[in-house]
Parts: C-alpha cells; sequence; structure tokens
C-alpha cells in the first residue's frame, strides 16, 4: 500500500505513514481484487520504444483488463547515459560498466514505479495506473489498432504510430492472449 499524501510505501496493516506521518486515507474504490494476473488481467514489463534516444530510452508496460489496454510509460531517467558519459573519462571497459550500473538504477526505478499499482506476487493492488497511462483504448478497438509482428508490437491509434519492442517470450505471450481472445 502506497501513502496518498507522500507516496511512501507503508505496510498494509498502517494507519499512520512512516515516511511522512500522516493518516493513512483507505480509499476503496482505488482497491481492486488482489487475484492473479490470468485471471482478471494481462501485464507485461518493460517494452521500449523502437528507434534512435540519444539521452534515455523510453520504457513501457502493457495491462490488459476486460476493458482497456493500457500502455504505461514510465518517467524519463538518464541514468544509463550519465553512467556511459562518466565511464568515457575510464575507459571502454568504463564506459560498460558506467552503462551497466546506470541501466541497473532505472530499472530499480521502474519497478518502484510499477510497485503503485501491482505487487511483488504480481497481483494488481490498486488503479493508479489509471493516471500514468500514456495510451488507453479500449479492447473493442484494439483489433484495428494493434499488429504483433515477432517481438515488436505496432499501434496505430488517434494519429499516433508507436512501435515498441519486447522480450521474445514477453511478445509470445502478448500474442497467444491476443489470439485466444480475438483481440487482433
Amino acid at each position: 500500500m502506497f501513502c496518498t499524501h507522500c507516496g511512501g510505501k507503508i505496510p498494509n496493516d498502517s494507519n499512520f505513514c512512516v515516511k511522512c506521518g500522516n493518516k493513512v486515507d483507505i480509499q476503496p474504490d482505488k482497491l481492486t481484487s488482489t487475484t492473479t494476473i490470468s485471471q482478471n488481467f494481462f501485464y507485461s514489463k518493460d517494452w521500449t520504444k523502437s528507434g534512435l534516444h540519444i539521452a534515455s530510452i523510453p520504457h513501457f508496460d502493457i495491462l490488459i483488463t476486460q476493458e482497456y489496454f493500457y500502455l504505461i510509460k514510465f518517467p524519463k531517467s538518464n541514468a544509463s547515459a550519465i553512467g556511459l558519459i562518466l565511464g568515457m573519462f575510464f575507459s571502454i571497459i568504463g564506459m560498460a560498466i558506467g552503462a551497466y550500473i546506470g541501466s541497473s538504477i532505472e530499472k530499480n526505478k521502474r519497478e518502484d514505479f510499477r510497485a503503485r499499482w501491482i505487487n511483488s506476487s504480481g497481483a494488481l493492488i490498486t488503479n493508479e495506473y489509471e493516471n500514468n497511462y500514456y495510451l488507453k483504448i479500449p479492447v473493442t478497438e484494439l483489433k484495428n489498432v494493434f499488429a504483433i509482428v515477432g517481438n515488436k508490437i505496432t499501434i496505430t491509434f488517434q494519429g499516433r504510430i508507436i512501435t515498441l519492442k519486447g522480450k521474445k517470450n514477453e511478445a509470445n505471450r502478448l500474442f497467444e492472449l491476443s489470439r485466444e481472445f480475438e483481440l487482433i
């Protein structure tokens, strides 16, 4: 559970936030069932936008509920670029180490951000993703706007064309779900 005042992580049974001290406001309309992913929704992590990126590669998660397809964009982080630049001062090995450290920092930031709506066991715990989505498409419209080829998906919606690249196993999971529920 997260504090509605400061966003800090707090134990589910707390009455006060351990970070800011404010009283915890429990909002029943923001809570959802904590069933497993396969029962009520589909969630896929760490898709990246295709193309050339100078500073930071945009990362997205995909959430499909019974009503909507959500493309959730993570806040920009330049940790990889900063690590790469710092590493250039030391050598090629330093560049590799700097890029690795930077990408690890970015991954941790994405996990912390994602924890606002999905817990470590894969249960959807809030609808906080509603405040962070980049694109929201009714599931009934996916057939007209969504294509999967290999490990890439292309979404053409409201004048935007977005191509994302994911891990092969995530692309396969999304493809199987799409076929099973006739989303594409």
